[in-house]
């Protein structure tokens, strides 16, 4: 897998997750699903998104030094 590929996956896993996180506002929202349990996830999926977000940057400055320096 090259290094492009991998962030597209990256890209994919975020957008992926981004959606899990609109799914449990709407599941808070209507009380399905406690607050405190909601809230939790939220909380969990923006962390690993500044995760996600680090590591494709990281990648991405990475992959563009090697490129200048040919």
């Amino acid at each position: 897998m090259t290094t492009k590929q991998y962030i597209s996956f990256l890209d994919i896993t975020r957008r992926s997750a981004a959606e899990s996180e609109n799914w449990f506002y709407k599941l808070r929202d209507i009380g399905y699903l406690p607050t405190e349990v909601a809230d939790a996830r939220i909380n969990e999926w923006c962390e690993i998104s500044k995760m996600l977000y680090g590591l494709m940057n990281s990648l991405r400055k990475k992959s563009k030094q090697i490129n200048e320096s040919y």
